[in-house]
């Protein structure tokens, strides 16, 4: 991954004063990872996250609750209670402050505090992962688009063969030394030459237009994407090393894991629940009249007052029991997905090695069968001037080498998007690892 989008880096620095409309694929990248909605969202889900650690961190402190009441009664009367005369007061006020603080709850805030911890882990590694699926099809459409360019290209040199063939036939036929048939034969290949530049045509727009959707920027008329570096070698590193590297980088891998600890300590939190919570407790009332002085006076007085207050659900209609036996069901849940998604990379870059060689090996035999269509070609048309061939080998010759042209742009793509699916899937495209395309994305993400 970091040789070809280093390479794109300084070949956008240096072409920029002899082909400046040529767009490196490190530009690309940063622009479709900037205007990514997917990776927006994801940024909206580790802010959120975190917010919910705020509060979890919040509920073990302090909390002041202050109130103010106005009230106007009717249809009060004066009563003598014993000796004491209870006056009629129709309009009654107060104001009070409480402060609150849990010295103990089991386990519940603590264990709060875990589950939201973790989950902000999930949601940050979660955001890795979009981050790294986002590059993989940034890529994957940047070589899409210019596997579309040289298949022009290489559409346009091919009716430029065929049109000098025809040239050459027309003028035989002319001085009648070729057949109505040869002539019509060479026309139709000539036709079909240019119906493949046509559909090249079309395949490049519709690249242009997934650009433009990625990145959200439009592209100039001139625009053209790098060449796909030539592959060095068919060779790949270890399975066993790459399967490594993936279960040591792939954020999902982290994000799974951080969920298990999450759900655990949901299970923790719900197991707190069946046991007693303590708070200590502290307030001031400044009330007319005060309800704690008796007989109540139409006057403003305060009372204040410090205690500890227990409180123990011992029993309830299986609320608690449920809500464990949901919060137990949610972990096996987590764990579950933790272990699929081990099996999913494990596939991954099995799968990712297995399409790469493919397309490395194909490369090679296109190659070199590129060369030999070639070279087929000189010889059969040198023999066809010559009279010693048939007009139909010639275009035979012609036909398989715009073949192996086109199947020579095929590979060399499909390397390139095949060396990022791979990288991907042994976790090479996060965000620490596209630090040197975007900078500051280390710094954001932390």
């Amino acid at each position: 991954m970091k040789r070809y989008l280093i390479l794109g880096v300084a070949c956008c620095c240096l072409g920029a004063s002899v082909r400046a409309e040529v767009v490196g694929v490190a530009s690309v990248l940063q622009a479709a990872l900037e205007h990514s909605y997917a990776r927006r969202s994801s940024q909206q889900e580790v802010e959120a996250a975190a917010a919910r650690e705020a509060q979890a961190a919040a509920r073990g402190r302090p909390s002041l609750d202050v109130g103010a009441r106005a009230t106007q009664y009717s249809g009060l009367e004066e009563a003598l209670l014993g000796s004491f005369l209870v006056p009629e007061i129709d309009q009654r006020y107060g104001a009070f402050a409480v402060v609150t603080q849990p010295l103990y709850t089991g386990g519940r805030i603590s264990g709060q505090r875990e589950a939201e911890s973790f989950s902000r882990q999930a949601a940050v590694a979660g955001q890795e992962a979009v981050t790294a699926g986002v590059a993989l099809e940034t890529l994957a459409t940047y070589w899409a688009w210019s596997r579309a360019g040289q298949s022009v290209e290489a559409a346009r040199a091919a009716v430029d063969r065929m049109q000098a063939l025809y040239d050459d036939v027309r003028h035989q036929h002319e001085a009648g030394l070729v057949t109505d048939n040869d002539l019509l034969s060479t026309e139709v290949e000539l036709e079909r030459a240019r119906l493949r530049q046509d559909t090249a045509g079309q395949q490049l727009q519709l690249a242009r237009a997934q650009v433009v959707f990625l990145t959200g920027q439009p592209l100039d008329v001139e625009a053209t994407p790098e060449i796909a570096p030539a592959p060095a070698g068919p060779d790949l590193p270890g399975e066993a090393e790459q399967l490594a590297a993936a279960f040591s980088n792939r954020p999902e891998r982290a994000a799974r894991a951080a969920e298990v600890a999450a759900a655990a300590a949901h299970v923790k939190v719900r197991k707190a629940d069946r046991g007693p919570t303590v708070n200590a407790r502290a307030g001031y009332e400044y009330a007319n009249p005060n309800q704690l002085f008796f007989p109540p006076d139409d006057e403003w007085n305060d009372d204040a007052y410090v205690g500890v207050e227990v409180s123990w659900n011992v029993w309830d209609p299986g609320l608690t029991r449920g809500a464990l036996a949901e919060a137990a069901a949610r972990q096996m849940q987590v764990e579950l997905r933790r272990d699929q998604a081990d099996a999913d990379i494990t596939l991954n870059v099995r799968s990712a090695r297995i399409r790469l060689q493919e397309s490395l090996n194909r490369y090679q035999v296109s190659t070199r069968a590129r060369e030999s269509a070639r070279g087929n070609v000189e010889s059969a048309t040198a023999l066809w001037k010559n009279g010693l061939a048939r007009q139909s080998e010639v275009l035979d010759a012609q036909a398989r080498l715009a073949d192996a042209e086109a199947a020579v742009v095929d590979a060399v793509a499909d390397v390139a998007v095949g060396r990022a699916a791979l990288d991907f899937a042994c976790g090479a495209l996060g965000t620490t690892n596209l630090s040197f395309v975007m900078p500051g994305a280390v710094e954001a993400s932390q």
